[in-house]
């Protein structure tokens, strides 16, 4: 029979440890890797991140537009309810422009005017017009 010392013993476990240990962390990379198609864990976290960078990106653009969007709507409204005011009889133009603005939009606050001329001036100018001077200077 085929004798082995104590020292190929330890030499062959010690050679069996490396073998599973190596082969251990070849299965673990393995399976990292496909678990993100094939990318390493810094690139995962650059996409992530570039991921993260285009959302933001496109919120902040889509709020913009909701914005822009929002002014039309106000000049589109502003307009009508100057043409209503002239066009129409006061009370008719009233109730209507005021049901429309109770509606759709939130009250705007006249900003004070400061000199007589322009209070004058403010004087034969339709209602909404003011809004609409006062809608641009935001």
């Amino acid at each position: 029979m085929l004798t082995l010392g104590i020292d190929t013993v330890v030499i062959l476990l010690v050679l069996m440890g490396v073998a599973c240990a190596g082969g251990g962390y070849v299965v673990a990379v393995v399976a990292q890797r496909r678990a993100g198609n094939g990318k390493t864990a810094a690139e995962l976290k650059t996409e992530i991140s570039e991921y993260k960078e285009s959302v933001s990106d496109h919120f902040q653009t889509t709020a913009g537009l909701l914005h822009d969007m929002t002014e039309q709507y106000r000049s589109v409204y502003e307009h009508m309810a100057a043409g209503a005011q002239q066009l129409c009889d006061t009370e008719q133009a009233t109730s209507q422009i005021e049901s429309l603005r109770a509606g759709l939009l939130p009250v705007i606050e006249k900003p004070p005017v400061e000199d007589d001329e322009a209070q004058d001036h403010s004087a034969e100018a339709p209602e909404s017009t003011d809004h609409a001077s006062g809608g641009s200077e935001r």
